[in-house]
């Protein structure tokens, strides 16, 4: 399904979610409308507050300050054009250790390469295919050839780990958070919150997440946001990360499975073996070289 945009905003979003969810989740704030109260009230930052502690084990000296990289691999599936789920592997990288965050995503599945850089500042995609003539995401190459497509700077953040996302909402004044009452989802009471930063230099459109965490254990199940994944900025889809199986990781709680689904339909599932945080890396990773 793809959300036309007007004046860079939705005019409309028509939104149909899997029949697994049992309550039909809230969709994204649109900028348009008039804010639904505080942006920054003492209930909805106490909630951040809680979901942090939550995701940060007994005797953990790691702090959202003090997160300066982020390291997570594992393997997935994907699901291809004809439904058929294929294996394959990933990696990401974030420097989060700068005005200007950096990343970078690797994915390899069924011979084929994709890679997402940030490229300081000039975000950029490459398809590479193992055969000659086959086709990677929607770019048809040759190991000859390669595809460098510029991106949409907002296209990527670290949103495999929810606890980075959440302190950034907390701590800078710029993020507006709403408190938008509790959802049912399979019979468990959620907390939905919504997150709204205003467009600036590295994010420029708004970047609205709803969040819904359980009210039991505050760990985050459920983010939503609109994506836009065109440098042209006339075409988002709605992307919805399920995050389950919280394991201790480098001083975090982390999901070592997520589920993500764009428009309703679950696309790519993703099994984290390693989270690692505040290791070395090179700035020279995040440029964007056909191949690398």
């Amino acid at each position: 399904m793809r959300i036309r945009l007007k004046y860079g905003l939705p005019v409309a979003l028509l939104v149909v979610l899997p029949s697994l969810l049992s309550a039909q989740l809230g969709q994204p704030l649109d900028p348009n409308a008039p804010p639904p109260g505080d942006p920054r009230s003492p209930a909805a930052l106490a909630i951040l507050t809680q979901s942090l502690a939550a995701m940060t084990p007994p005797g953990s000296t790691v702090v959202g300050s003090s997160i300066t990289t982020l390291r997570a691999s594992g393997t997935l599936e994907k699901r291809d054009s004809s439904g058929k789920w294929i294996s394959g592997t990933f990696s990401y990288v974030d420097d989060l250790n700068t005005q200007q965050p950096e990343y970078k995503r690797s994915i390899e599945w069924n011979g084929y390469k994709q890679q997402y850089w940030s490229n300081h500042g000039d975000p950029s995609s490459f398809n590479s295919a193992a055969n000659a003539g086959g086709k990677s995401g929607s770019a048809s190459v040759s190991n000859t050839q390669a595809e460098v497509t510029k991106m949409h700077n907002r296209r990527f953040e670290a949103q495999y780990l929810p606890y980075v996302l959440l302190y950034q909402a907390s701590t800078q004044s710029d993020v507006a958070v709403y408190q938008l009452g509790n959802v049912t989802i399979r019979g468990k009471s959620y907390l939905h919150l919504e997150t709204l930063r205003s467009p600036q230099a590295v994010y420029t459109k708004p970047t609205r997440r709803d969040w819904y965490i359980d009210a039991q254990t505050s760990l985050p199940y459920i983010a939503m946001e609109l994506v836009y994944s065109k440098p042209s900025h006339d075409i988002a889809v709605l992307e919805r990360t399920t995050y389950t199986a919280y394991q201790s990781q480098d001083g975090l709680l982390s999901p070592m499975e997520q589920a993500i689904a764009y428009n309703g339909i679950e696309t790519v599932r993703l099994h984290l073996n390693k989270v690692e945080t505040n290791t070395k890396i090179e700035r020279s990773m995040f440029d964007a070289a056909a191949g690398n």
